[in-house]
């Protein structure tokens, strides 16, 4: 209940904010809106809710042009922000000071606030504001998103990430033709629906691609995350995805703990391996503490010298990087030695007895993954790569299954790299 009347209050402030001196204040019926047209429930829970009316006309000119300055103003109020206080007479003046020091707006892209904003404009000031207290979506949804707004074309270079983000966010994501109109002004019936998509994400317009995979996984933030497959070359790499669910299949069959993290910033996803939970726990509590600066250089180099071994392996798989053949699957297996109270690891004959009761089976589902029927073949240089005892150690590149997978090892551990599929 609480959050509904801060909710109520907050939409108040912006929108009595919006309309001007010569509006109505009451409970009205507006003559120029329809109960068919798309902004109509809007309007109408505003106008019940005593947020918003319209003119002393009895109108409510949903289609007239919003300027920057008003626009910014209802970002900030919705925000939680207030106007930095000021001398000037100017009455946007403390608002657009507060939005150019959060840098939501600045004069590169508008040299004049009092000019109407167009829709292009009002994308960027909408993803900067969005993005001081959330993450902005992955890079690899650029490929997806193009196709589906059919003026890209027409967004202006410095707009289209931003035009990308809102379509993402669900915030802005055109007409029915599937069109954005990126230097059309943006109106009164447009921003109402923009700035309540901004507030509650319960508003937001869902996010749909076919045929395209997803999958949940935690953020680097330690906050939830959605990795889609990327697409390259018009094609969808659900495998990215399918590889993910094979691994996480087998983990339900395996003693070895499993870390599943997304970069979002760095576009890509890792998976890690360990022998048990406390060692998972304590990276894990570690990563967070240096996170939070909450270790000096001395017990940094302490606390991860206890925990240098925790980690038996890592995949490590960019969503962004395929033309090189080593990428975009790199994978290490850390040969490393176990610490005194590692009793199971030390209960095995060797390295390759180890990895292979905790983490065969996740192995296997990978292989299965990328090299399908010619797995065997994989498998076996693989299996022999792991159980080398080689000082020198070794190395092989091969084209297996349309891809390159190139393996190095030696008595410090196993590396190997492998390729999407090449044609």
């Amino acid at each position: 209940m609480k959050k509904i009347v801060s909710l109520i209050l907050v939409l108040t402030m912006v929108f009595t904010s919006f309309i001007g001196v010569n509006r109505v204040y009451a409970n009205t019926v507006f003559s120029d809106i329809k109960s068919n047209d798309w902004f109509y429930k809007d309007v109408e829970e505003m106008v019940n809710l005593g947020i918003i009316n319209g003119y002393t006309d009895g109108t409510f000119k949903p289609q007239g042009a919003v300027t920057v300055e008003e626009f910014i103003k209802m970002v900030i109020i919705g925000l939680g922000y207030n106007a930095k206080h000021t001398d000037s007479s100017y009455w946007a003046d403390g608002f657009i000071q507060r939005a150019e020091e959060l840098k939501i707006v600045d004069r590169s892209f508008i040299n004049d606030y009092r000019l109407r904003l167009t829709r292009e404009q009002a994308a960027k000031i909408i993803a900067n504001a969005l993005s001081l207290k959330e993450t902005r979506p992955l890079d690899l949804y650029y490929e997806h998103v193009k196709p589906l707004i059919k003026d890209f074309y027409l967004v202006q270079d410095k707009y289209k990430e931003d035009a990308v983000d809102c379509y993402v966010w669900g915030i802005m994501q055109g007409d029915n033709l599937k069109l954005i109109n990126p230097q059309k002004s943006i109106t009164r019936a447009e921003t109402t629906a923009v700035i309540f998509r901004m507030i509650d994400k319960e508003r937001r317009i869902a996010l749909t691609l076919d045929g395209v995979k997803s999958i949940e996984m935690e953020t680097t933030e330690q906050t939830p995350g959605l990795l889609i497959a990327p697409k390259y070359k018009g094609v969808v790499l659900n495998e990215m995805i399918e590889l993910v669910e094979a691994i996480k299949a087998a983990d339900a069959e395996t003693p070895g703990v499993e870390q599943y993290m997304l970069n979002m910033y760095s576009n890509v996803f890792g998976i890690t391996g360990f022998e048990n939970q406390r060692k998972h726990d304590e990276m894990y509590t570690l990563e967070t503490r240096l996170k939070n600066g909450e270790l000096d250089e001395i017990e940094k180099i302490e606390e991860l010298n206890k925990i240098v071994y925790h980690t038996d392996w890592a995949l490590t798989t960019s969503t962004i990087e395929f033309h090189h053949k080593n990428a975009p699957y790199k994978m290490i297996l850390f040969n490393h030695s176990a610490s005194v109270d590692d009793s199971k690891y030390n209960s095995y004959n060797s390295k390759y007895d180890f990895n292979m009761a905790y983490y065969g089976k996740t192995f296997k589902a990978m292989f299965k993954v990328w090299f399908e029927d010619e797995f065997d073949k994989a498998w076996k240089i693989f299996d022999n790569a792991l159980k080398s005892t080689s000082i020198t150690g070794g190395s092989e590149e091969v084209m297996i299954n349309n891809r390159n997978f190139f393996i190095a090892y030696d008595d410090g551990g196993l590396t190997f790299t492998v390729s999407l599929k090449l044609k």
